[in-house]
C-alpha cells in the first residue's frame, strides 16, 4: 500500500514542534552538569585523624626536603636501654624410657605361667611369669634328706670321737685311734655344710623359676609365649620404667657452649600437645653423634604426674635461654632495623629541635632473639630511635614523637 504524501505546510507546520525538543534537551544537560560537587578538603580530613587522642600533622607546612618533606610524620619511639632477653631453641626429640630391662630366667625349663601382656603396667613385686618349678623343687627335697643324713653322720662321728679321748685319758687307747675319730667327725661336718651350699643353690633355682618385676613399669615386649620352653638367660620380657619422662634430643654444640646461660627448659609431648613442662638434663653424651656437631641430650620431665608416656612418642625440648643486660650488648625491636643504601644495618636516631628529626645511623648486631635483635656497636643507653616504619622515613625528615610503643590510630575520614 503506498504511503500518503505530506504537503509542504504540515512539513513547516512539524519543524518548530523538532526545535523545542531539542532545546529541551540541551536544557537538561547543561543542568546535570552545571550541578556542584562537593570539595574534599584535605585540611579538614587530617584534622579529623589523631594519633593517641592527638592530631597527627598539618599539610600546610612548609615543604623543605621535596614534595613529602613537609610531612611531619608521627613515629613510635623506643628508648635504648639493657634488657634482659630471652631466646628460645627447639629441639625435637624421642621419648625414652627411664630405664629399660630386659628381664629372663637364670634356669631354663618350659613356660606354664605369663600373666602380664604388652603394655600392661605393673608395680614392683608383682608375679610376670612362672616357668614348671618340679624338676627344681625335687632337687631342694633331695638335698634336704641328704643333710638329714649327714647330720646324722656327724653326730655320729663326734660320738667316737668322744669315746677315742676317754680312752685315751685312761691309758687304754692309742693317739692314733683319737685322731682318726677327730678326722672323720671333721668330715662328717665338712659333708654336711656342702650339702647345705648345695641346698642354698637349688632353693635359688627353685625361686627363679619365677619372673618378677623388680620395679614399677610398663611391659614393653614379650619375648616369649605360655607353653614355651625357655633358655636361661635369654630375655623374656622388656620392661621400661615409669618413674618419669625422658625426651632424648640432639643439642647442637653452638647451643652446648651457651648452657650458662640456659634459664630454663621445657619438654612438650605429642600426647600432651599444648602442655608444657618443666625438665632438666639428666645427662648429656660426651661424643658428638653425627658430622653436623650435636649431642645426645637426655632431659626428664619434672612434676608431669599421670602415666609415664609411651617409649617411642615424639617431642620438642624448648631450650630457654636469657641474655643479661649490660652496656655492652643493648636490644632493639627488630623493626626499628633497616638496611641503607650501602648494606648497612641502621637505625634512625631522633634528634631533638621544633620539628625533630631522624638521622640514619649504622649499627652492628650480634643475632636476635625473638623479635628483638642485640646491638653491640652504634649505640649507647639512652639514645631513642624510631621503633616502627623505618622504611617510610628519609634522612632529615621531620617526625613527631610519639609514646614508646605500637602506634595507636583512631579516627574516621569524613
Amino acid at each position: 500500500m503506498a504511503r500518503p504524501v505530506k504537503s509542504p505546510s504540515q512539513k513547516r507546520r512539524r519543524l518548530p514542534t523538532l526545535l523545542a525538543g531539542v532545546g529541551a534537551s540541551l536544557v537538561a544537560l547543561a543542568l546535570v552538569v552545571t550541578v556542584p560537587v562537593p570539595r574534599f578538603d584535605a585540611t579538614d580530613a587530617a584534622s579529623r585523624l589523631t594519633l593517641d587522642g592527638e592530631p597527627v600533622g598539618s599539610v600546610h607546612e612548609a615543604p623543605t626536603l621535596g614534595a613529602h618533606a613537609g610531612i611531619v610524620r608521627p613515629v613510635a619511639v623506643h628508648t635504648v636501654r639493657g634488657e634482659d632477653v630471652e631466646e628460645i631453641r627447639l629441639l625435637p626429640g624421642t621419648v625414652q624410657p627411664a630405664r629399660a630391662s630386659h628381664l629372663a630366667f637364670r634356669v631354663g625349663g618350659p613356660l606354664i605361667t605369663l600373666s602380664v601382656g604388652e603394655g600392661d603396667l605393673v608395680e614392683a613385686g608383682d608375679l610376670l611369669a612362672e616357668i614348671d618349678p618340679r624338676d627344681y623343687r625335687f632337687d631342694a627335697e633331695r638335698l634336704h634328706a641328704d643333710i638329714r643324713a649327714a647330720q646324722a653322720d656327724s653326730r655320729l662321728a663326734q660320738i667316737d670321737y668322744d669315746r677315742a679321748a676317754a680312752l685315751l685319758a685312761r691309758g687304754a687307747s692309742p693317739q692314733a685311734a683319737v685322731d682318726r675319730a677327730a678326722a672323720q667327725r671333721d668330715r662328717a661336718e665338712a659333708h654336711a655344710a656342702s650339702l647345705h651350699q648345695q641346698l642354698a643353690v637349688a632353693e635359688a633355682a627353685l625361686a627363679d623359676t619365677q619372673l618378677i618385676a623388680p620395679f614399677d613399669g610398663r611391659v614393653a615386649r614379650l619375648h616369649v609365649e605360655a607353653f614355651d620352653y625357655v633358655r636361661a638367660r635369654e630375655p623374656a620380657i622388656t620392661l621400661h620404667d615409669t618413674a618419669g619422662a625422658e625426651l632424648e634430643v640432639f643439642v647442637p654444640e653452638r647451643l652446648i657452649a651457651r648452657l650458662d646461660d640456659l634459664s630454663r627448659i621445657e619438654i612438650e609431648l605429642s600426647d600432651l600437645a599444648g602442655r608444657p613442662f618443666p625438665a632438666a638434663i639428666r645427662e648429656i653424651a660426651s661424643d658428638q653423634e653425627d658430622d653436623a656437631g650435636s649431642y645426645r641430650t637426655t632431659l626428664r620431665a619434672v612434676e608431669r604426674g599421670g602415666p609415664a608416656p609411651l617409649a617411642g612418642l615424639s617431642g620438642i625440648g624448648r631450650f630457654i635461654f636469657t641474655t643479661r643486660a649490660d652496656r655492652t650488648t643493648l636490644t632493639v625491636p627488630t623493626s626499628a632495623i633497616f638496611v641503607d643504601r650501602d648494606g648497612t644495618n641502621s637505625v634512625w636516631i631522633i634528634e631533638p629541635g621544633r620539628p625533630a628529626r631522624v638521622r640514619a645511623r649504622p649499627v652492628t648486631l650480634d643475632g636476635f632473639a625473638g623479635d628483638r635483635a642485640r646491638v653491640v656497636a652504634g649505640l649507647i643507653p639512652g639514645d631513642r630511635i624510631v621503633a616502627y616504619g623505618a622504611d617510610f622515613l628519609v634522612d632529615g625528615q621531620g617526625v613527631r614523637p610519639v609514646a614508646d610503643g605500637p602506634m595507636r590510630i583512631s579516627g574516621a575520614m569524613p
